[in-house]
């Protein structure tokens, strides 16, 4: 099932990428369902593997010209104005996602001897050794000028909730019975007709990103509802988060203690403390308050200043909704939604999967929000995937959303 086929096994397949079973999944069947849905939909209509252009053909009754140069009346808000509107439509299949164009279409063929066209072929044309082709070309040019100086171009409107395509022409004089028309569309491929869009890596990501939102929208629940009362943001209130840990050191409670760097070296300046079992997730980042040193300094320095090995790092930005985890060596991974890659310094526009250089972040998660974010962070991205943040680009504007904090 590591390639999914169906609907159902997208489902599973997302929701073991999030932890299942190992972790409770709290999201419900059908939430799964919608974002599943969801993520298709988006497939289809955004991805360039989602839809299909195709050519369709239609065949005029005179049923539907009649129809097509019958009005539809309608009112105004004062009840008493009317107003009219031409039914010059043709429905269309469903799954039609947008119509580029009609072919334009004519009747000035051979079906009337009186034309140019056909007096043209009638005297011109039987022979192609008596008449040389270029002047048939130009004349057929010259024709086609004519006709798009007196005629101009057919508009055509596209109403995809309506599943209807206006044709803005005379129906009395260019619709006739029997002509064909031909509109150059695209189709929304259906996955259960092709599986293989189920495989897509961009939809496995996707829709694994929405079901993970979903699931942290549910937690919002539990928002107002802590175990520990302690469970709090401190920022600079470091005699009260002393006596936290100093507390929960006592009662043999677990601690994870989230911190900037700055934040975490003021704290140990001034309090020491020895907790062998306490989890430290640093965020990075002087912001400026002090002097710029590498993470494996840093790491040192806070496990003999908070007396533990359990030393973590976080890579994120208020820009971005997911964050990477380093858990040893400073090397960093990603969920499956975010994606990091590397550019040249000097050069914007390069990109590159793996290598060292500034860092560009794709993050699936930011909804309605930029999911490509161009950092001034410069890092080594190795080929599968992880990577490590060395530094910041000379000359770059400090960052940060505790910064934006401090500053309102």
């Amino acid at each position: 099932m590591a390639s999914p086929t169906s609907k159902s096994e997208l489902k599973e397949y997302c929701l073991r990428r999030l932890g299942k079973p190992v972790l409770e999944i709290n999201v419900s069947d059908d939430q799964v369902d919608d974002n599943i849905d969801y993520a298709i939909q988006k497939f289809q209509q955004y991805h360039y593997e989602g839809a299909e252009r195709v050519y369709l053909k239609h065949k005029f009754t005179q049923a539907e010209i009649d129809a097509g140069k019958a009005n539809s009346t309608s009112l105004a808000t004062d009840g008493t104005t009317e107003w009219s509107e031409q039914n010059a439509f043709v429905p269309v299949p469903e799954h039609i996602t947008s119509i580029e164009g009609i072919f334009k279409f004519t009747d000035k063929g051979t079906r009337n001897m009186f034309d140019i066209r056909y007096q043209m072929r009638l005297n011109d044309l039987y022979d192609f050794t008596s008449t040389q082709f270029y002047h048939y070309y130009m004349i057929q040019q010259h024709l086609e000028t004519i006709d798009f100086i007196l005629e101009g171009m057919h508009p055509v409107r596209y109403q995809a909730v309506q599943d209807k395509v206006y044709l803005d022409f005379d129906w009395s004089q260019d619709a006739l019975e029997d002509q064909y028309i031909v509109i150059k569309c695209w189709r929304a491929l259906q996955p259960d007709t092709w599986t293989e869009i189920y495989n897509q890596m961009w939809l496995k990501d996707y829709a694994t990103a929405k079901i993970k939102k979903q699931w942290g929208s549910n937690l919002t629940k539990f928002t107002s509802v802590q175990k520990y009362e302690e469970s709090e943001f401190y920022l600079n209130n470091y005699k009260k988060l002393y006596d936290v840990l100093i507390k929960f050191k006592k009662k043999k409670i677990k601690i994870i203690l989230f911190g900037v760097t700055h934040a975490l070296l003021d704290f140990i300046s001034k309090y020491k403390i020895q907790m062998k079992d306490l989890i430290v997730i640093e965020t990075g980042g002087m912001k400026g308050k002090n002097k710029e040193i590498s993470r494996d300094e840093l790491h040192v320095k806070l496990k003999k200043g908070l007396g533990t090995n359990n030393i973590h790092s976080e890579y994120g930005m208020t820009e971005l909704f997911s964050q990477g985890y380093s858990t040893k060596n400073g090397v960093f991974e990603n969920p499956p939604w975010m994606k990091l890659f590397v550019r040249d310094r000097t050069n914007p526009l390069s990109n590159s999967n793996f290598g060292t250089g500034a860092i560009n972040v794709i993050d699936l998660a930011n909804e309605n929000s930029c999911s490509f974010i161009a950092t001034d962070d410069y890092g080594k991205v190795n080929p599968d995937g992880s990577y490590e943040i060395i530094g910041r680009l000379e000359k770059s504007q400090i960052r940060g959303c505790n910064l934006m904090f401090n500053n309102n």
